[in-house]
């Protein structure tokens, strides 16, 4: 998992750390889930604060089988994953 870790995911950081290896990053803009290599469910983040706009999360994600799109969402998730740090608690 790549994450920005914040005041308001850090104990959810923190636990999931004892299961998968979790990396830290700044300024993302966006999400993205990968499954199986084969369709990409993303969209855009909020902070905590925007309990408004996540109301709407459902109709702001895009959910795709496109090859290309997941192609090129694998490729930024590895640029990005090996550009970040690790997590420790």
């Amino acid at each position: 998992m790549l994450t920005e870790i914040m005041p308001s995911n850090l104990k959810k950081a923190n636990y999931l750390s004892k299961f998968i290896e979790i990396r830290r990053s700044q300024g993302l803009l966006f999400y993205f889930i990968i499954c199986d290599k084969e369709r990409v469910l993303f969209g855009p983040a909020f902070l905590p604060s925007d309990y408004r706009a996540r109301s709407d999360r459902k109709e702001l994600d895009i959910w795709t089988y496109n090859p290309r799109f997941v192609e090129g969402r694998y490729a930024m998730f590895e640029s990005l994953w090996q550009a970040s740090k690790k997590f420790s608690d």
